[in-house]
């Protein structure tokens, strides 16, 4: 994306009071043009309640309503929340035969990006924490994710607050679509949508990045967990370029003689995992983020610490899967197949 879209939303948000709260969604249909009728079912609210409304609206209704303005932009809708949160919220069901991209974040600093396609969401992310992401295909957005890690960097290092239009313009750039000004000096199209929604069951977001792979990994038997662990290992090792590290050849022999996991040996591991993180902070983002050695040495050290380590909550490397997946990007594949293999209960 361009800088000048970047300074666009810069000025857009602060002039028209949108950097402290506010949540834009793009809704872009597959097939057939989609109303903003349509949306707003797909939210909960009546058709029929759609009405001019101003920008300010969301601060004059009962606590817990949500006010979201809607307009056209060519075969899709674009939905624009003061304060509100339903883009981000119910992105899963407004992509129903369509692809949605949402942009969000309060007063309190929360926020999130997120991806959903064919009622699945993609990727889902704290707009501070990109690394951090839910959905079923989280590398859905790498390719425009550079800007995001520079903004987070320079927001770290105090030098630059632009992270919310950096979020803005990566949506402007997947979808081509732009929040207008001129929906912003008017009354729009809006409806309430209130706290006890009429729809049915909301859809939750998934956590699951891979769920095949991921629940044969849960039922898999000890043997086939035993030689899963092994080769996940050796390919994080691989691609931390890790070999030459002191805390490598102790724990390949501990493999060797089957140390179980979680066991106290393991855990020299933290003081890779903790040198790796010290060499990325301290590392200026000055090429792709997906190009970075600091980067990708920090998160294979966090993998193999959690592959061999694992937390009480997560016992199986579910979260070293889902980082060795940000690391290999468009490689991943293959790799997978390779991982998988170990799996499967037949030949």
């Amino acid at each position: 994306m361009s800088d000048d879209a970047i300074a666009y939303y810069s000025r857009v948000l602060d002039e028209y009071g949108l950097s402290v709260a506010a949540c834009w969604t793009v809704i872009e249909p597959i097939g057939e043009p989609i109303t903003i009728e349509t949306v707003a079912e797909r939210l909960g609210a009546e058709p029929a309640d759609i009405r001019e409304r101003p920008w300010t609206a969301a601060y004059d209704e009962p606590e817990g309503a949500q006010v979201v303005h809607l307009a056209r932009a060519g075969a899709a809708v674009v939905m624009v929340e003061i304060n509100g949160y339903q883009g981000r919220e119910q992105s899963v069901r407004l992509s129903e035969e369509a692809r949605v991209h949402s942009a969000y974040w309060n007063v309190n600093a929360v926020s999130a990006l997120s991806c959903a396609a064919y009622g699945q969401l993609l990727v889902s992310f704290e707009g501070l924490s990109p690394d951090q992401r839910q959905g079923i295909d989280i590398c859905a957005l790498d390719e425009e994710l550079d800007p995001l890690y520079a903004a987070v960097h320079a927001l770290h290092d105090g030098a630059g607050d632009n992270l919310w239009a950096v979020m803005m313009a990566i949506v402007e750039r997947r979808t081509g679509i732009r929040l207008e000004e001129d929906w912003l000096r008017e009354d729009c199209p809006a409806i309430v949508v209130p706290r006890a929604h009429r729809h049915r069951k909301t859809i939750g977001h998934s956590a699951f990045f891979d769920p095949e792979l991921e629940a044969a990994l849960w039922l898999a038997s000890g043997s086939a967990y035993q030689a899963f662990t092994h080769d996940l290992v050796e390919l994080l090792v691989e691609v931390g370029e890790f070999a030459g590290e002191p805390e490598i050849p102790p724990i390949v022999e501990h493999l060797a003689v089957e140390v179980p996991v979680g066991d106290r040996r393991y855990q020299v591991l933290e003081r890779l995992a903790a040198r790796t993180a010290e060499g990325f902070e301290n590392t200026s983002i000055t090429k792709p983020v997906r190009t970075s050695r600091a980067w990708r040495r920090m998160h294979a050290a966090w993998a193999l610490q959690h592959a061999l380590v694992p937390p009480e909550h997560t016992p199986r490397p579910v979260h070293s899967l889902q980082a060795l997946r940000l690391i290999l990007g468009d490689q991943w594949l293959p790799v997978r197949n390779r991982l998988r293999r170990h799996l499967l209960r037949t030949p």
